[in-house]
């Protein structure tokens, strides 16, 4: 009996205390309380369910409870990697949030993005890329007929026959680059000279696609500055557009319109995104007052777009066409620049073509540059290496839901791609996805017999195009990196040497939606 008083005292004391609590606060704490224990109890009881709606698919364990995670992994500056990683791990359809699965299946990329996957739809991740609220652009819309016009009408900006001019202009800011390189940065026995190869890389870049662009290069080469200050003002918001793309809280609160007017850049600002904007509505005023030209921006007027249309167009240009091809130019440079053995037989592929006139002067074209094996195999061994693209692109599944991988996933989940994953996969790629190795790409050297051999390769090149994304939803863009990795790598390792200041650390590299390469810093001399 005595061993049960104890337990008996301690319950009576446990009933008093409700009853001693609510003696010492009010109705209104009162109110407070219940009503935060209620949103408690629903938000606890959403995760469960949202987390009950995918449970078939692996993945870190709290993803499928909040967005948080997905947020903090896009917030790492590592976002490929981390999510790279949840692939390798968890398996080729894995769980990173309550309704977002990743992929790093080719076959599943290319189905949503393809005329099978029908219903497959654009997720809100696009909209982080709008602009203007009221009107979308050819990368932010989810409007698939809209989608379709648009590309419709812009695609014969990329062609040479609209803009006859393509490859020259290209040609001219490689030349400009090559001056900028011999007028400031030439090293000698007795001097070194520091150039940020990274930071050249994205000036050139940005020259490129303004002078196909609008007709003129800005003329960050020529300045050997950052123009309107443009890269030091978009830098800083790469990571709150990174979770603007991942959060549909967010950008659900981003969109209330006080909020957005506060966020957005001005035209009236005297630098930076606000400054380009007022100079692009400037530019396509002169054009639509009579000032046409042969170049995208005139292409992109005799096809049909509308001033805003080509505005907002031209915009999205200067950000998509320069950062993703810059990301995997400084990559490739320093793998190349970094390997003696691969380098050595590059330049020997070189020499022997310049030697026997088989290569123009100042600059090689791009037909000539298809007819060097050891440098497409340079070029698409740097596209699988240094991957343009962060995860992302997620598309929707269709009312109904479908089966991946052999498994159900319910209609409105997001699946996002992960290229990079795809590009490491070792049963298409070899046993070594993690070293850059050109020769993967060769022929004659590729493992496996006869038609073994070629499908295998087949497969290889199919897998790199998905960098260039797929169907309806491939890149318009392609043709001009395409012209930009051939050239600059040909022409800076055919001229120069190239040797890294810092070893143990050669450049810093930072992912979130978009890749950036910093103080890539190298000492450059004229090959001997």
């Amino acid at each position: 009996m005595s061993l049960l008083l104890p337990s008996i005292s301690s319950l009576v004391m446990v009933t008093r205390v409700p009853e001693a609590i609510l003696t010492r606060i009010s109705a209104f704490q009162l109110v407070f309380l219940c009503l935060f224990a209620s949103a408690l109890a629903m938000y606890i009881g959403f995760s469960v369910v949202s987390w009950y709606r995918l449970r078939q698919f692996k993945g870190p364990w709290f993803a499928g409870f909040s967005e948080l995670w997905l947020g903090k992994a896009g917030l790492s500056g590592q976002f490929g990697e981390v999510l790279d990683n949840v692939n390798r791990e968890y398996g080729q359809v894995a769980r990173i949030g309550p309704n977002d699965l990743i992929t790093d299946n080719a076959d599943i990329i290319r189905y949503m993005s393809g005329s099978k996957g029908q219903g497959y739809d654009r997720s809100g991740w696009y909209r982080a890329f709008t602009i203007d609220p009221e009107l979308h652009h050819l990368f932010s819309t989810p409007d698939l007929a809209y989608h379709d016009k648009l590309r419709a009408q812009m695609i014969a900006g990329y062609t040479k026959k609209e803009n006859p001019g393509f490859e020259a202009s290209i040609d001219e800011q490689v030349i400009s680059l090559t001056r900028l390189i011999e007028g400031k940065y030439l090293s000698s026995e007795s001097e070194t000279k520091r150039m940020d190869l990274g930071k050249i890389i994205q000036y050139f870049t940005l020259d490129v696609i303004t002078k196909l662009s609008f007709g003129y290069a800005f003329g960050f080469l020529v300045k050997d500055g950052d123009v309107y200050e443009y890269l030091a003002s978009f830098a800083p918001s790469i990571p709150f557009i990174t979770l603007l793309s991942l959060l549909p809280a967010l950008r659900q609160l981003v969109s209330i319109q006080w909020i957005m007017t506060l966020l957005s850049p001005s035209k009236d600002d005297a630098k930076g995104f606000g400054k380009l904007l007022r100079l692009c509505e400037e530019l396509v005023q002169e054009r639509v007052a009579g000032d046409e030209k042969s170049d995208m921006l005139g292409s992109f007027m005799r096809h049909g777009l509308t001033p805003r249309e080509l505005e907002k167009s031209i915009m999205v240009q200067l950000v998509a066409g320069s950062d993703t091809s810059a990301a995997t130019m400084g990559g490739t440079l320093l793998h190349l620049i970094t390997n003696t053995r691969v380098l050595q037989r590059l330049r020997h592929e070189m020499d022997a073509a310049v030697s026997s006139g088989k290569i123009s002067r100042p600059v090689i074209q791009a037909s000539e540059a298809k007819q060097l094996p050891y440098l497409q195999a340079c070029v698409r061994e740097g596209l699988r290496a240094n991957v343009p693209l962060s995860p992302g692109f997620a598309k929707v599944v269709p009312k109904g839901g479908d089966t991946l991988a052999g498994r159900y996933v319910p209609g409105g989940t997001r699946v996002y791609h992960n290229t990079r994953g795809v590009l490491r996969n070792k049963e298409v790629f070899g046993d070594d996805v993690d070293v850059y190795r050109p020769e993967r790409w060769l022929n004659d050297e590729l493992e496996g017999k006869g038609t073994e051999r070629g499908e295998r390769m087949m497969r290889m090149l199919k897998d790199i195009d998905l960098n260039f994304g797929y169907g309806k939803w491939g890149c318009l863009g392609r043709v001009v990196a395409e012209h930009e990795l051939n050239k600059i790598y040909f022409e800076l390792l055919y001229r120069y040497d190239f040797t890294v200041i810092n070893a143990s650390k050669p450049c810093t590299r930072v992912e979130y939606i978009q890749i950036l390469i910093k103080d890539f810093w190298v000492r450059v001399s004229l090959r001997k």
